[in-house]
């Protein structure tokens, strides 16, 4: 699959607290509210010690309802939507296991 570099939007670096769940659209304003994708990828920093959570909102890491994959540091996950459809930016959320680490985020619309 091959986007124009147009298509490729940056959400820049989430960080979060331990058991703060974020929304990967946190750094976007409010003109792109409800920012819909047919691609999303999350990558954990390099400078990560310890896992990243990705999830849906309400995810518990602990017991691993709601979430989608644990990262660990510089490793990525991609989220494709199915033909004809995209998936909601929003409703990805992340959490980390320590205080002040976190991912970087774009999405191909």
């Amino acid at each position: 699959m091959t986007f124009p570099p147009e298509s490729v939007f940056s959400l820049g670096v989430i960080t979060t607290t331990s058991g703060a769940l974020v929304p990967i659209d946190g750094n976007v304003s409010a003109t792109y509210a409800d920012l819909f994708a047919r691609v999303v990828v999350i990558r954990a920093l390099s400078t990560n010690t310890n896992d990243v959570y990705v999830g849906k909102t309400g995810f518990v890491k602990a017991t691993g309802v709601g979430v989608y994959t644990d990262l660990q540091p510089a490793e990525s996950v991609m989220f494709s939507a199915a033909a004809g459809c995209t998936l909601r930016v929003g409703d990805f959320y992340v959490d980390v296991t320590t205080n002040g680490e976190g991912v970087r985020a774009f999405v191909m619309i």
